[in-house]
Order: C-alpha cells, then sequence, then structure tokens
C-alpha cells in the first residue's frame, strides 16, 4: 500500500522530459545549447526581415512560431524528444515575437500624445493579462485539469488580431 510510487504531475514529466534529453547529450546542456543557438540565428533572420519593411510577415512568422510551440509544449509531457524541440522553439518564439512586439509599441508611441502615458498604460494592461493568464492556469490545476490544456491558453491570444488602422 505505502510502497506504490506516487505518479509524477504533469510538471515534473516535463522537467523530467526535459532533463533525459539533455543527460542524453555528452555534455548534459545540448538542449539549452541547441535553443541559444535557433534563438540567436532567428534574431538575426527577423531583423533583417523588419529592417527590410516586411513587419507583417514578421507578425505571421512570430505568432506562427507561437503556435506551433504551444501544441509542441501541450504534447511534450513525457516524452523527451518533443520536450527538447519545444524548448529549442522557446528560443525563437521569444527572439521572434519579442522584437515583433516591442517595434510595434514603440511606433504606437512615437504617435501617441503623451509617450510616458501610453508605457504605463500598455505595462499595466500586459501586467493584468499576465496575471489573468496565471489565475486561469491556477484554476485549471485547481480543478484537475491535465497541464496540457493551462498551456495551451496562449493559443487564445494568437487568434486575437487587430486590424491595423
Amino acid at each position: 500500500m505505502g510502497d506504490e510510487p506516487e505518479e509524477a504531475c504533469s510538471c515534473c514529466s516535463i522537467i523530467d522530459s526535459l532533463g533525459a534529453a539533455s543527460t542524453e547529450t555528452a555534455d548534459g546542456n545540448g538542449a539549452l545549447a541547441l535553443a541559444a543557438l535557433v534563438g540567436a540565428v532567428a534574431g538575426l533572420f527577423l531583423g533583417r526581415l523588419i529592417d527590410a519593411g516586411h513587419g507583417e510577415r514578421a507578425v505571421v512568422y512570430a505568432i506562427g512560431t507561437l503556435v506551433i510551440t504551444t501544441l509542441l509544449r501541450a504534447l511534450a509531457p513525457g516524452h523527451a524528444v518533443i520536450a527538447v524541440i519545444a524548448n529549442a522553439l522557446g528560443s525563437l518564439v521569444v527572439c521572434l515575437y519579442i522584437p515583433t512586439l516591442m517595434t510595434a509599441v514603440y511606433n504606437q508611441a512615437k504617435r501617441s500624445p503623451c509617450t510616458l502615458r501610453f508605457h504605463v498604460a500598455t505595462e499595466g494592461a500586459w501586467d493584468v493579462g499576465g496575471a489573468a493568464g496565471l489565475l486561469l492556469s491556477a484554476l485549471l490545476a485547481a480543478t484537475g485539469a491535465p497541464l496540457s490544456v493551462a498551456l495551451l491558453l496562449p493559443l487564445i491570444g494568437a487568434a486575437m488580431r487587430k486590424e491595423a488602422a
């Protein structure tokens, strides 16, 4: 009765998957090194794309990568290879999404009547959105929903798109 091993939660299963895949490499840091390399190359690509005036294509690449990575992360618990791929793509998402987002934010700030108020309001809205996502994830966890369900929450934001005025 007390000798049976406890079943690991899905959070631990993702961490175990990444750890198992990482220790299969020669130095134990292969997954992190791959993530850094993918992120660096993606950042260079995106910079050239935005500088060439193709911001809309940058948004499509950034959101597309976010969606693919989110889906892979939801599938990752218990699967080391998928966890490593999702980890590497996570760096790619940050390198594509943040510069694309911040370019739009800075351009809007320049057009606003008060740049300081614009940035304060934008930061506040970002924080409220993040807190709402965390609270929803906590609610899902408290109700016993699988971790994969909470990992799919970013797809709601990816589906929202406001047309440029």
